[in-house]
């Protein structure tokens, strides 16, 4: 029995919502600042509180949305597109993603980012307070931002992570 079919899965309440098929338990938030690091190494991996059972490309998604970064503000985009799809080939590459994977990543980190604007505004909703300053100090606007940055951008960053030859 795996974990998934047993019971203790069943009775587990997670902050963020399951998403099918349920293929691992995703991190949620693997991105640069809960990584720490020595030198060039990586010696943790931290902040699990959105950990939830999800399929594996809703995580590399969000991952790969962040590492490369495909952000666009000029604190967090850490260079042009061009930069951005060369980081995120080196992670598609290094993760093994297959071409249907490349394929279906930018809907996926853009269905992805707007779950989180999603929960972000159901939380402010429900009175979070946290949730409610983040709402406030336009937070969920940097994140709809990226999602526009996504779209606009779909075709050239699959064509770019899909070829085999450095771009």
């Amino acid at each position: 029995m795996s974990f998934i079919t047993s019971r203790a899965f069943d009775e587990s309440q997670w902050m963020l919502p399951s998403r099918l098929p349920h293929e691992v338990i995703c991190h949620g938030d693997f991105a640069p600042y809960n990584v720490a690091l020595i030198d060039k190494k990586t010696v943790g991996i931290f902040d699990f509180d959105t950990a939830h059972p999800a399929p594996i490309l809703w995580d590399v998604a969000y991952a790969l949305y962040c590492w490369a970064p495909f952000k666009t503000d000029l604190v967090d985009c850490l260079g042009n597109l061009v930069e951005q799809v060369s980081r995120a080939k080196q992670f598609s590459d290094a993760y093994g993603l297959s071409t249907t994977q490349r394929q279906k990543i930018v809907n996926t980190m853009i269905e992805r980012i707007q779950t989180l604007v999603d929960y972000m505004q159901s939380e402010a909703a429900k009175g979070h307070a946290g949730f409610i300053e983040n709402i406030s100090n336009g937070h969920h606007l940097a994140y709809l931002a990226d999602i526009d940055y996504l779209k606009i951008n779909s075709t050239f960053i699959t064509d770019k992570l899909i070829i085999k030859a450095d771009i």
